[in-house]
């Protein structure tokens, strides 16, 4: 008998070079080995260092205008060509083929080197021989040292005959093992000769030229350990994954060489060589709309995207501004969502990307085709259930009629009209939205129907990735229990919920099938995110001058949903440190108790200098203890009680006497109140900007309830948004506020109201107000009032882009302080203005808003109605302030 021979060698890979685009999701480009002799070795041959020789990709049809085309859509209109940009696919890869004399061990061999298909079971022309049955009695397994001989013998086939078609089936398996890099079989006289070598074991992983990422994070997310197999397969995937981390972080021109380093006894270190590159940025993103009057412009849309372009006054820069293709692809999806919120149900959204010639910058277009937008024709209610009352459920309606049609909100009042018929203990009711489409009259009719739902009971609940969060703490959240009717509206409220801890970045709530066709299990399972910040930002203001804040948080504490805070702020003029602690779900409800402990020191004035003979100091330092819950989606109440020790010290002896006698034997006294307070807010805000709604806030506090100041204490406030175009870049803020304190026994004269400088721009620190004829002193009040009318604009109109977050204000403001606890001794014989008097004033300012630092500028303003004896002040510097 001719003997069977069949011979399979495998070659070893392992070097690519990324430079365009694909590398978010990196192409199947060769990839080649470059092994290195150790330095010092003194085994085996030293192989020889493989060169690797680039070549180009297949050509282009056109360079400059070959694109990456992010979700599928119409044709589009190519980009004009630039000198300066090139296409994403252009560029020169590292090729497979290597000098032939540096891999004789690991060279593949060539179809002339293999064995003679010559005998029986090698027949040039009869496919039948490939079924003849091959008696086996013996095998023999050569080569193997690390790998157990019946991890190769249970390829074989269970019988002992077998046809050539099964060795070859055989020898593959073995191949796909990833186990060898050589195999032989031989069959001769019924004796089956397996001849194996051993791919190499991995001795080391070690990175090189690495700066961006450290060592200990790319091995932590390698998939290469010491004392795996090497294999072309396990190298590959590295050099991709080291390519995806490094994309993640905006370095696309990233070059990752992987060393091979043969060893003794069959063993490699594997060492991957990193040329990171240049991080590679948005130089530029463009809107191409097919509409001759787009409903969008596009300032308003770039502030619906996540991706920024590059500028330099982000000066810690932005994760945002480097090229993320998965981001571009979020992108899309957002204005697909932000169009069909507006009615343009017909929206197709694509993205064309070009990476420039010197690999660092993109350029991104969003085509954007916006179709006609929709109008709301008719709204019903119907049910297929009889005697089904319908009562009621219009009041969940927020849509009305010729209105513009929102494409998220009929999902929404569905789901609010399954709660109240569930609120009304009627289960296994669903309510769907049906929405018809007329194309030719531009509107759309919605009918929510009333229908059965499946009758299904929760059983088990799994929940799944919760590594940090306590089970029991994801449960509480949970619209059902085992046993509950379940419904895909409790599902998904239960996933709202969920959300709104915001402990997770992604939850999947599934039902799944049991034995009981009317019982389903629930299987949840989450991925948890980090849920601690840090915060630092420093500043200076003419109130405060220099500040320096750090504040730590963390939402999660101990796994229990507890929030947990520590603060400090230190300023030229004062300290504040706090440390709190507060329960956002106490007793499984949606509310909120929590305390602080807080110590703060501050100067203050009553003749408008922090340094001057008016000034003085006064420190707190106590406790509190609150509880808050809403009372509906806009409205929330507030309780708590505050207990601490003030201090007041360093007056000058110049000081007014009607203030040396109100504080005589008071400089040490223990103070504590009862708050209570209502807020409700409707308000929209993006990119952390108030740009719509209203506001009102009305807080009472009551002292005396334990301690020495004695009062009642009025505030209320007031605020609403008006956006003066659709980009909201030109927005117009009303404010207004008020507040009455009731003496009720000893008050200090610092527990009054005081205005000025942000509170009041145009006055200094205390400027305005009753005030003592004699020394000058402010004198503080019981009453006050200030409302005023803000215009901000950004300055796009002047060249500046307008994504940049430089804003101008216009402002005016008008307001007054009287009644001080002090208007009745003497009657009034030395106190000027001691009852109302309106001031006013207006001016304008340049606001920069940056990351870390909050606002930074200036403001500039003037009375224009004032008394004689005011303090004014018309220059404010602002750096962290809000105004």
């Amino acid at each position: 008998m001719k003997p069977l021979n069949v011979v399979f060698l495998w070659g070893l890979l392992v070097t690519q070079e990324v430079c365009s685009v694909d590398s978010v999701n990196p192409p199947s480009a060769s990839v080649e080995p470059v092994i290195e002799a150790p330095s010092n070795s003194g085994g085996e041959p030293a192989l020889g260092k493989v060169l690797v020789k680039p070549k180009n990709t297949a050509p282009s049809s056109e360079p400059g205008n070959s694109s990456n085309n992010i979700d599928s859509g119409a044709a589009l209109p190519p980009l004009p060509s630039s000198a300066e940009v090139e296409s994403e696919t252009e560029g020169d890869f590292y090729s497979n083929q290597v000098a032939p004399e540096a891999l004789e061990s690991f060279r593949p061999a060539k179809p002339d080197m293999l064995p003679k298909k010559t005998g029986a079971l090698f027949p040039e022309t009869s496919v039948d021989s490939l079924q003849d049955k091959k008696i086996i009695r013996e095998v023999n397994v050569v080569g193997i040292r690390r790998v157990d001989r019946q991890a190769i013998l249970d390829h074989l086939p269970e019988h002992t005959s077998c046809t050539q078609a099964e060795l070859d089936v055989f020898v593959k398996n073995l191949f796909n093992s990833g186990l060898f890099k050589e195999v032989s079989v031989f069959l001769e006289n019924s004796v089956l000769t397996v001849r194996v070598q051993e791919n190499p074991s991995i001795a080391e992983v070690r990175f090189e030229g690495n700066d961006k990422i450290s060592r200990s994070d790319l091995k932590e997310e390698s998939t290469l350990q010491p004392r795996d197999i090497f294999s072309k397969e396990s190298v590959s995937n590295e050099v991709k994954r080291v390519v995806q981390l490094y994309s993640n972080k905006g370095y696309y021109a990233v070059k990752v060489r992987p060393l091979i380093q043969r060893l003794k006894q069959n063993r490699v270190n594997i060492i991957f060589h990193i040329e990171e590159g240049h991080r590679s940025y948005n130089k530029q993103i463009r809107f191409l709309m097919d509409a001759k009057d787009p409903g969008f412009s596009e300032s308003a849309l770039r502030d619906v995207i996540t991706s920024l372009e590059d500028r330099w006054w982000r000066i810690l820069g932005d994760p945002a501004e480097c090229y993320d293709k998965a981001r571009v692809e979020y992108d899309c999806d957002l204005l697909r969502k932000h169009y069909y919120r507006n009615g343009y149900l017909d929206v197709r959204v694509t993205a064309h990307t070009q990476l420039a010639k010197n690999r660092e910058h993109f350029y991104i277009t969003f085509f954007i085709h916006e179709g006609p937008q929709y109008c709301i024709s008719d709204i019903k209610i119907k049910s297929d259930l009889k005697n089904l009352n319908l009562d009621g459920l219009e009041t969940h309606i927020t849509l009305k009629k010729g209105s513009v049609f929102n494409a998220e909100m009929p999902e929404k009042v569905a789901s609010r009209m399954a709660q109240e018929l569930e609120m009304r203990g009627l289960s296994f009711l669903e309510v769907r939205p049906v929405i018809n489409k007329n194309e030719l009259r531009k509107e759309v009719s919605l009918c929510f129907l009333a229908c059965k739902a499946p009758v299904v009971y929760a059983g088990k609940v799994f929940v799944k990735g919760n590594y940090a969060t306590n089970d029991e703490i994801i449960r509480r959240m949970l619209k059902f229990s085992e046993g509950d009717p379940l419904s895909m509206n409790k599902v998904n409220s239960s996933k709202e919920m969920l959300e709104s801890m915001d402990f997770f970045e992604s939850i999947d709530i599934k039902p799944v099938a049991s034995a009981d066709p009317k019982i389903q299990d629930v299987t949840l399972e989450v991925k948890e995110k980090g849920t601690g910040d840090v915060k630092f930002s420093g500043g200076y203001s003419t109130q405060d001058g220099i500040i320096g804040q750090i504040g730590l948080e963390e939402r999660n504490l101990f796994g229990r949903a507890l929030y947990g805070n520590l603060s400090a702020m230190v300023a030229q003029h004062g300290m504040d440190f706090r440390v709190g602690m507060a329960n956002p779900f106490s007793f499984g409800r949606n509310l909120t108790l929590g305390g602080t402990l807080f110590y703060n020191r501050f100067r203050s004035t009553t003749k408008g200098s922090f340094s001057g003979e008016g000034a003085y100091k006064q420190s707190a330092g106590g406790a509190d203890v609150y509880a808050r819950y809403p009372l509906s989606q806009t409205l929330s109440q507030f309780w708590g009680y505050s207990i601490h020790a003030d201090h007041v010290s360093h007056f000058s002896p110049y000081m007014s006497p009607y203030i040396w006698s109100n504080m005589q034997g008071k400089y040490n006294i223990l103070n504590a109140s009862v708050e209570h307070k209502l807020e409700y807010g409707k308000t929209n805000v993006e990119n952390g900007e108030y740009v719509s709604g209203s506001g009102v806030q009305w807080s009472t506090v009551l002292h005396g309830v334990g301690g020495e100041v004695k009062c009642l204490k009025n505030i209320i406030m007031a605020t609403h948004y008006i956006p003066l175009n659709s980009e909201k870049t030109l927005l117009l803020k009303f404010e207004a506020q008020g507040g009455f304190i009731h003496k009720m026994g000893y008050m200090r004269f610092s527990d009054q109201f005081t205005l000025g400088l942000f509170s009041f721009p145009g006055f200094r620190f205390s400027g305005l107000g009753p005030r003592d004829e004699r020394t000058g002193d402010a004198l503080f009040a019981r009453c006050y009032y200030t409302a005023s009318a803000k215009l901000y604009w950004g300055l796009g109109f002047l060249g500046i882009p307008k994504d940049t977050p430089l804003r101008a204000v216009v402002f005016a403001y008008t307001g007054s302080l009287w009644n001080s606890i002090f208007g009745k001794q003497d009657n009034n014989a030395y106190i000027l203005s001691p009852n109302f008097q309106n001031r006013a004033s207006c001016g304008v300012g340049l606001i920069w808003t940056l990351p870390m630092m909050g606002n930074i500028g200036f403001l500039f303003s003037k009375p224009v109605q004032r008394q004689d004896w005011d303090q004014t002040q018309n220059f404010l510097f602002v750096w962290g302030q809000s105004f």
